[in-house]
């Protein structure tokens, strides 16, 4: 029986939801699988096209096309085993979440790897209809992976999982 899913990104092509009241997540996530045995948690990661795809969705110095997908999840201090009024957990761009099953415990760290091509995610690659300041999106992607390294770099060795 189905517990969880780990669901690891790029949740909407080409380029993410609007809002997390676009209505395309009743045709792309909650229509698309509807299933019984997939009425569990979704532990969901941002992919490349959550950031954009090839285009800059970038205001006020940061990224924001991922937002809809963390204000997608209603309940963002949902811990397990606890009900889920809502299938959807993503309580951040980056987060961990402590899963037991019996005698097995599990951190499960979920991380974004969209400044692995800085390029793409800064609208820099040669699809992109939308562009912007690329050294500027260059150096936010880098202060968001050194942020979410230095994350991980304390809550990896804390782990007792």
């Amino acid at each position: 029986e189905v517990q969880l899913v780990v669901n690891v990104g790029d949740n909407l092509y080409p380029a993410g939801f609007e809002s997390p009241e676009d209505p395309l997540w009743k045709v792309v996530f909650e229509d698309r699988y509807a299933d019984a045995s997939l009425q569990v948690p979704w532990l969901s990661a941002l992919g490349n096209h959550d950031w954009g795809g090839f285009d800059c969705y970038m205001r006020d110095g940061r990224l924001y096309r991922g937002d809809a997908q963390v204000g997608y999840d209603t309940e963002p201090n949902w811990t397990w085993p606890q009900s889920k009024a809502t299938r959807w957990v993503m309580p951040a761009e980056y987060y961990k979440k402590r899963i037991e099953f019996g005698d097995t415990t599990m951190d499960i760290f979920v991380v974004s790897t969209h400044w692995a091509d800085e390029a793409e995610v800064c609208g820099q690659d040669r699809y992109a209809q939308r562009r912007c300041d690329a050294q500027a999106c260059f150096s936010v992607v880098r202060n968001m992976a050194d942020t979410m390294w230095n994350w991980l770099e304390v809550e990896l060795p804390a782990s007792d999982a």
